[in-house]
């Protein structure tokens, strides 16, 4: 599996587990409990955080192939997808300035990803 594979799976993981430790919260949000504690006792809270260390385990495959400054900037996608993600399945609203940011951010990401492609290339 190549890196920017690697990295886009790890972008998927972490909106995938940031989603499910949402459910599990708003889940449990109707019992009282200290610090959010009752969140534990949802399934979804369990899965998140499975997802979040086979996310972990993923990242410490990249970070033996990828530059760390490289691979956490290519892997700022998560700021983009978990926003869309949570707009799209949950329907949180996206504000002007949030859209604003979306696209900076993608652009930041292009302009490593380009960078990144160029060095591989020379290599």
């Amino acid at each position: 599996m190549t890196a920017h594979v690697r990295i886009l799976l790890g972008a998927i993981l972490v909106t995938a587990a940031e989603l499910l430790l949402k459910r599990g919260a708003t889940a449990s949000a109707d019992r009282a409990a200290l610090l959010g504690m009752a969140a534990l006792g949802s399934w979804y809270t369990w899965a998140g955080i499975g997802v979040h260390i086979t996310a972990m385990v993923n990242w410490l495959a990249i970070l033996r192939r990828v530059p760390l400054a490289t691979a956490f900037c290519l892997a700022s996608i998560q700021q983009v997808m978990v926003p869309l993600a949570a707009w799209g399945f949950m329907g949180e609203g996206i504000s002007a300035h949030r859209w604003l940011g979306i696209t900076l951010v993608l652009c930041g990401i292009a302009a490593v990803a380009r960078t990144y492609a160029r060095a591989e290339e020379t290599l």
